[in-house]
């Protein structure tokens, strides 16, 4: 929601890899990379924590108005976040493994949330896509 001052947040998705079938030998360099467009428009932010906690927490904000900031949710966890759009092919955003075999879990939580300021015009934003990678063995 456009806010008629100040900044709305969405709430927090927070993302770990989930890898259902076993790599042949690991899975290694995983990154994460925009086109590097924001075809959102002005005063709309998609933003990613520089931090990728070990643990999941609940998103929390006030329904239908805005969520609460990042750096609250992930409290000590995500201490900052940077402009997801900054990160581009050949300079990714490098996602931590915590398995490279087996099944599973292989990640710590990748937690993103888009800034919306009273700048921001009202209505309909372009979708917007980000690509996960990796090299398997």
């Amino acid at each position: 929601m456009v806010p008629d001052a100040g900044t709305n947040y969405s709430y927090v998705k927070s993302y770990k890899v989930n890898v259902p079938v076993a790599p042949d030998t690991s899975i290694t360099n995983m990154n994460l990379y925009t086109d590097g467009a924001n075809g959102m428009g002005t005063g709309i932010t998609w933003n990613i924590g520089d931090e990728q906690p070990a643990t999941y927490v609940q998103a929390t904000g006030t329904e239908g108005t805005t969520g609460n900031i990042i750096t609250t949710v992930y409290s000590g966890t995500i201490t900052g976040v940077t402009d997801f759009f900054g990160y581009t092919d050949g300079s990714e955003y490098s996602v931590t493994l915590t398995a490279n075999s087996g099944t599973g879990i292989y990640t710590n939580v990748i937690g993103m949330q888009i800034y919306v300021a009273s700048t921001a015009s009202k209505g309909a934003k372009s979708a917007e896509t980000f690509v996960l990678e990796w090299d398997e063995v």
